[in-house]
């Protein structure tokens, strides 16, 4: 997942988004905009003000908060912190003993969601 944004950005970003559909629409009512700039430019900023969403669930919002945390920390972090950083996050593993390969992690609810949007390099199933 991208960096998580906070929700005043967010918010902010909306208001502004939509302040630039309502002055297009006054231009295109006066007649300053020919109806393919408008209709162009509308589809535009509809598009954009559909992805500027405000996370509802303030437990994802923390979780988003603290994995932003994480990328200074991880890596001067020590093994031993680095697993604890991770307790944090996950529920529960399942590991082919036999194989010795990890198949699936169980993710604590608040992270689930955003470890499933993330492109992991891993060949592991996130899983509810």
């Amino acid at each position: 997942m991208n960096k998580v944004a906070s929700t005043g950005a967010i918010l902010k970003e909306q208001a502004i988004v939509k302040e630039r559909l309502r002055r297009l629409t006054m231009l295109y009512k006066d007649l300053l905009i020919e109806d393919d700039e408008y209709r162009k430019t509308r589809s535009q900023l509809q598009e954009k003000l559909a992805l500027l969403t405000v996370p509802e669930d303030q437990e994802l919002i923390e979780a988003g908060k603290y994995l932003e945390s994480l990328a200074p920390l991880w890596s001067a972090a020590s093994l031993e912190e680095q697993k604890e950083i991770t307790r944090v996050m996950i529920e529960s593993v399942y590991i082919d003993v036999r194989e010795g390969k990890m198949l699936s992690i169980k993710p604590l609810r608040a992270f689930a969601t955003i470890l499933r949007d993330v492109n992991l390099d891993v060949d592991v199933d996130i899983i509810s």
